[in-house]
């Protein structure tokens, strides 16, 4: 089976981020959470505790850079939750080209 070849690299990467906004019970969070993988235009997170929906936007900041990131897939295994989330208007918060 052929794996899906992605539109740009990823770095993995293991680093803490903060994340904001309101859950799909519109409750609204904060929380500290990893970033597993990152890419220009993307991320891999873990350890979200609140259920989100595809499509919702959130904020995320890494020490003092801030941006906002549309959630495009959120999983919840029994270990740990994961999201696939974009970057919004192309703004990453890792601050170099990869």
């Amino acid at each position: 089976m052929a794996m899906t070849q992605r539109p740009e690299p990823r770095l993995d990467s293991d680093f803490p981020i903060r994340v904001w906004g309101m859950d799909s019970n519109g409750k609204s969070f904060i929380q500290h959470v990893r970033v597993k993988n990152i890419s220009n235009q993307g991320a891999l997170v873990s350890g979200v505790e609140c259920e989100l929906k595809p499509g919702e936007i959130i904020g995320v900041q890494v020490e003092q850079k801030k941006a906002r990131c549309r959630i495009v897939w959120w999983w919840m295994p029994v270990a740990s939750t994961r999201m696939g989330c974009s970057f919004w208007k192309g703004k990453s918060v890792h601050g170099r080209k990869l």
